[in-house]
């Protein structure tokens, strides 16, 4: 008997640790998570900075500034952000499976809602829950910049003015030049009065640049009969290259620097012709527009004073023996036979302002360099009273900006008179202004060529004025 209940006793031990096996082990729980995350991250940043300075100065005298900046930023940003989540919840009905055939076989109790969520389907049991999670990030960031920066700076600067160079060999016995009178459509005459004529005197041997001289006759006095007293400024030509342009009042008495027209720029009168003549002479012969010079006697000295007065951007300098102030001519003026008995008898009075804005407002607005003046007079002018030499200082003393007090005065002889000299100095120092009083000088008096050739800077050859503008 006791044999017997214990082999039932062990037959049940065997049989509760057979259930407990059974239902201890959890073959379908394969609780798999997966988390992938990937971040791929692209940076690309190119700078390309490519400066290229380019500096060339050609001094002729044309500016030109070319500057190029070409600047190129490319961003490109991308981001790329990916995320996979992804939950497998799988029940393989082994929870079902194992609590129907052993839970219930030892006398558990199947459970509501068994082998959802993982519930428990009976004691010391778990139901099988199968789950995979996957979770995949991917994030892209690619953010590519490229910075191009290309700086292309050319500055050339060419003065449009072509240098001279003095290395020109001139010849020991130049030969000589020709005079020739020129049609009025040659030199270009327009809207100016039919009596004016041109006459040139051409060197035989222009300088690569030449300069130009203008050389006004006096009254009644055709070109032929004038070049006969300035010989030597012919001479100083053909030695040193220079054009002289004779023009002349055809048929008349004297210059007309009396009327508005004359006296006015690009008027239409006498004063406007002589400036076409130089116009032509420039343009046709290369010459150098800032060495050109006028000069004259008696009526050319009048014609000489206003042309300075109304093209003062025409001239370096110019020479005036016996003549009147620029715009004197015009009181009491004469058409007829071109004469202001007023201004010839030294009647004529100004202050040295009145004369000045006189002068000014011959050519309105212009505020550029003035000429540089040499005057002459004889003190017993009968023809054209020495009073004019007093007026003629205090104008252009005014219109230069000196003191009506000159710098300097000396006295001389020369083989034409002697003279009593005054000199006014800029602030440079270089002498713009002389006044020679010819002591008992009547008034048809030679030039004083050398000293008037100098002045220009044409006594010997050269490729600029002896006297540069001060304000430069």
């Amino acid at each position: 008997m006791i044999i017997k209940v214990l082999q039932l006793n062990l037959l049940f031990a065997l049989i509760m640790a057979m259930g407990l096996i059974g239902c201890g082990k959890d073959p379908g729980n394969d609780d798999g998570t997966s988390d992938s995350d990937s971040d791929s991250d692209s940076d690309s940043d190119t700078d390309s900075d490519s400066d290229s300075d380019t500096d060339t100065d050609t001094d002729s005298d044309t500016d030109s500034d070319t500057d190029t900046d070409s600047d190129t930023d490319s961003d490109s940003d991308t981001d790329s952000d990916s995320d996979s989540d992804s939950d497998s919840d799988t029940d393989n009905g082994a929870c079902q499976y194992d609590c129907t055939a052993h839970c219930v076989s030892w006398g558990g109790t199947l459970m509501d809602g068994a082998c959802d969520d993982g519930l428990r389907c009976c004691d010391g049991y778990t139901a099988p829950d199968t789950d995979t999670d996957s979770d995949t990030d991917s994030d892209t960031d690619s953010d590519t910049d490229t910075d191009t920066d290309s700086d292309t700076d050319t500055d050339t600067d060419t003065d449009g003015d072509t240098e001279v160079v003095c290395d020109e060999t001139r010849p020991a016995n130049p030969p000589k030049g020709s005079r020739k009178l020129l049609d009025r459509g040659t030199w270009g005459a327009s809207g100016v009065p039919s009596y004016v004529n041109m006459y040139l005197y051409s060197p035989g041997q222009p300088a690569e640049k030449p300069p130009v001289v203008v050389a006004c006759h006096s009254c009644g006095t055709p070109v032929d009969g004038y070049v006969n007293s300035v010989q030597g400024i012919i001479s100083a030509a053909d030695k040193n290259g220079f054009y002289i342009i004779f023009p002349e009042a055809t048929g008349r008495n004297c210059w007309d620097v009396g009327n508005p027209t004359s006296l006015t720029r690009d008027g239409g009168g006498d004063t406007q012709a002589v400036a076409q003549m130089i116009a032509y002479v420039l343009a046709e012969y290369n010459g150098d527009p800032d060495r050109v010079y006028i000069m004259g006697g008696s009526s050319g000295s009048m014609m000489t004073q206003a042309m300075m007065a109304v093209y003062p951007d025409l001239f370096q300098a110019g020479a005036a023996r016996a003549g009147v102030p620029a715009g004197c001519w015009a009181d009491g003026y004469d058409y007829n036979n071109q004469w202001s008995g007023s201004c010839a008898g030294g009647r004529v009075s100004k202050t040295a302002q009145q004369w000045g804005d006189l002068v000014r407002g011959m050519y309105p607005g212009y505020d550029g360099p003035r000429p540089r003046v040499m005057l002459f007079h004889g003190t017993v002018d009968t023809t054209i009273s020495y009073n004019n030499m007093g007026e003629a200082i205090k104008e252009w003393t005014n219109v230069l900006g000196l003191d009506e007090s000159p710098t300097r005065s000396d006295s001389i002889q020369t083989s034409v008179s002697p003279y009593e000299r005054d000199f006014w100095d800029d602030n440079c120092g270089y002498t713009i202004f002389q006044a020679w009083h010819a002591t008992g000088g009547g008034h048809s008096m030679a030039y004083e060529e050398d000293a008037i050739l100098e002045f220009f800077g044409l006594n010997e050859f050269g490729c600029v004025d002896p006297q540069p503008d001060c304000s430069k």
